[in-house]
């Protein structure tokens, strides 16, 4: 794998993939491409370099439609990344909906990403976020039916938790959204590299997920939202690229969807390189990559289990999190480190799956398409080390 992943040249184990995937060379090399080849901003300018960078960059907006199952690429805008996409949800959507006794569904296991944005606009708008709990360490279900109702705007959930690996059933939200009248939201950004997800077989209202959790470059975001839906965006962001003209100094006359909500300058370097990721999937196609992740997540699961002395917060999955009774997560961090072992610690960008747990964080293990059984066991042995040291 080091011959796709440069990377791994540095001679580190790396099992943090739910944070960042590690990128390929082809993906690496197609951003640089870009500059070299291209290099001019996408939209301006009438040169012939200026139209073919511009028709590039579209023709990745309709392929990458395809890839999470829209046929209108007018239905995919290019964002910063997945927070974006929910802040434009929520600022130019949601808001624009609020009644008196309007109400947010979320749930106890999201990732700050998908948390706050919600929360801040409850307290703004003085409405209630009501928040799915769990179920040991699963979302209850049974709570579905009784949080969504007629009252609820917008339903936003993960689509797979950053911390336990659990795959969510979106099929009772969305039964449950379509019968009440909410709207769903589903965070993808863990999910997209794991499952292939159909936004039209789902039904799925919007979808966010950003590039570099799928192999693919940082400061690039998606946001899908059936087009009626994205027509009923206020723009929250203003300035160059969205506007067709204006007349009477004042009066703005905005493009048509998606444009209207990619303000000013995008990062085509980024889009371009998005390019290279979509024809990596087809080499290494999602469904191949996952079934490799689960044996080896199975593996991983089972060594665990056969230490004594471990919490273990998953059940299946490549995302697998985990305590060592009396040993402070930063403090294995520490340790992992110095055995050149990268391992997630900490509440992992979701603190309130801790509220239940006397825990002040986990130590996370994701799985990459790039790990492998030895470096399961080298995993394996250190934690027997640490346990050793410290206890």
């Amino acid at each position: 794998m080091t011959d796709i992943f440069p990377l791994l040249n540095n001679e580190f184990i790396y099992f943090d993939a739910a944070a960042t995937n590690l990128k390929p060379n082809s993906v690496i090399e197609a951003q640089s491409r870009y500059y070299t080849d291209y290099g001019l901003n996408i939209g301006r300018g009438s040169s012939l370099l200026n139209y073919k960078s511009s028709d590039i960059i579209e023709n990745i907006r309709v392929r990458t439609a395809e890839f999470i199952g829209s046929t209108n690429p007018n239905e995919l805008v290019f964002t910063s990344n997945a927070t974006d996409s929910i802040n434009i949800v929520a600022q130019g959507y949601v808001k624009n909906r609020v009644k008196k006794n309007s109400n947010i569904v979320i749930t106890m296991l999201e990732h700050h990403s998908n948390y706050v944005p919600w929360i801040n606009l409850a307290k703004e708008m003085d409405i209630e976020c009501r928040i799915i709990p769990l179920d040991g360490y699963s979302l209850d279900y049974s709570y579905i039916d009784k949080y969504i109702d007629e009252n609820t705007i917008i339903t936003s959930v993960t689509g797979m938790s950053n911390i336990t690996g659990e795959v969510t059933d979106l099929t009772p939200f969305i039964t449950r959204c379509r019968e009440k009248g909410s709207k769903i939201l589903v965070d993808a950004a863990q999910l997209i590299g794991h499952k292939r997800v159909n936004v039209t077989d789902l039904d799925i209202d919007f979808l966010v997920f950003s590039a570099h959790k799928l192999f693919g470059p940082f400061g690039l975001g998606f946001l899908y939202g059936k087009f009626k839906n994205l027509e009923e965006i206020t723009p929250t962001r203003f300035g160059g690229n969205m506007v067709s003209y204006i007349n009477n100094l004042t009066h703005i006359h905005y493009r048509e969807i998606p444009r209207r909500l990619e303000s000013g300058t995008q990062n085509p370097g980024a889009i371009f390189a998005f390019d290279a990721v979509l024809d990596f999937l087809e080499i290494y196609k999602i469904e191949d990559n996952e079934k490799k992740l689960i044996q080896l997540s199975s593996y991983l699961l089972d060594r665990l289990k056969s230490i004594p002395g471990l919490i273990i917060y998953s059940e299946i999955g490549s995302i697998i999190s985990f305590n060592i009774i009396g040993v402070h997560p930063h403090d294995a961090s520490d340790f992992f480190d110095n055995k050149n072992i990268v391992v997630r610690t900490g509440n992992l960008c979701a603190s309130p799956f801790f509220t239940n747990l006397e825990q002040s964080g986990v130590v996370r293990v994701s799985l990459g398409i790039y790990n492998n059984k030895n470096e399961i066991d080298r995993l394996i042995d250190t934690i027997i080390e640490i346990k050793e040291f410290f206890l």
